[in-house]
């Protein structure tokens, strides 16, 4: 079997050279993820050593994942590639394998997104009990991700340290770009907020704002989506449920997009509002945008039809 030590030590310095590119906490740890099953599987066939690595060990690799759909391969794949090129840069391997990796081509944006209704948003918000400390807590999430389009994973990392009163803004770098995001304090996120920290959050010393309310009181992990946040209140609307509907945070993300591509605010615009990285990324929203739809749509006079 490949000795453990050096399994160890050949992920460890990969991870360290991710860091140093500039890679973020997430991405490094999915890529150590894919790249612990691909010596997994390494070490199944019988591999003692890196430098025996082969084409046809790595071919054997990719032939696991046969039968998975296009994305969930692009997803094992590109890690292992860039793995493979550190290999060899680093002299643990004498011949770059990366190039024999197979390059999947994944079609983007290929899905509506999920986008609730002003009137949806309102009974969700109307549907919280703003009475009681958890209520309060919810209450306040919710308005920044609906608001303002936080991602529900830099709202839970969200420190009092972020919040400048003064200038009535938050500032914070970002989970999954690692880019700092700085956008305007609304008044009523920013009153949420101070009505959570005043009357319902616990009386601990933490520097994160939003705390879990049962003991040991602590602040939400990075992938804690607050999926079941959402369908607790939804279970008090008449909000009619859609199977194919995704309600969740990251829907209420693709709504204020949604709003903002509605009055016609630029690509660099939306983008900018909620982090991507890409202000090609804001393109999926025109899908949702059934009037400017129209707009784009020939006439079949005009393509001989």
């Amino acid at each position: 079997m490949l000795a453990v030590e050096a399994h160890n030590q050949a992920v460890q310095s990969f991870s360290e050279y991710l860091a140093e590119a500039g890679r973020s906490h997430k991405t490094i740890e999915s890529y150590q993820r894919y790249t612990m099953r691909f010596l997994d599987h390494l070490e199944k066939r019988g591999l003692t050593q890196l430098s025996d690595l082969s084409v046809a060990l790595l071919y054997s690799y990719t032939s696991t994942l046969a039968g998975h759909n296009r994305a969930t391969v692009k997803s094992a794949l590109g890690p292992v590639r860039i793995f493979l090129h550190f290999l060899y840069c680093n002299e643990y391997i004498d011949r770059d394998l990366s190039p024999f990796v197979g390059k999947v081509s994944v079609r983007t944006q290929t899905r509506i997104p999920s986008i609730w209704t002003k009137e949806e948003v309102l009974k969700l918000l109307a549907a919280i009990d703003r009475g009681n400390p958890s209520g309060k807590r919810d209450y306040a999430i919710i308005l920044l991700v609906a608001r303002l389009g936080i991602r529900v994973g830099d709202v839970n990392n969200l420190k009092f340290e972020n919040i400048d009163w003064r200038k009535n803004s938050i500032s914070f770098v970002q989970n999954k770009t690692g880019s700092r995001a700085t956008l305007p304090l609304l008044k009523d996120v920013g009153w949420a907020i101070i009505d959570y920290v005043k009357n319902g959050r616990p009386k601990i010393e933490s520097p994160y704002i939003f705390l879990t309310h049962i003991p040991p009181f602590k602040n939400y992990a990075d992938d804690n989506h607050l999926y079941a946040t959402i369908q607790k209140y939804l279970q008090m609307t008449d909000i009619q449920d859609q199977p194919r509907k995704k309600r969740g945070m990251h829907s209420l993300r693709h709504t204020l997009a949604n709003r903002l591509q509605e009055n016609r605010e630029s690509y660099h615009t939306i983008s900018s509002a909620l982090g991507h990285a890409s202000p090609d990324s804001a393109a999926v929203y025109v899908k949702t945008d059934i009037e400017l739809l129209r707009e784009c749509a020939l006439d079949p006079a005009e393509v001989g039809l």
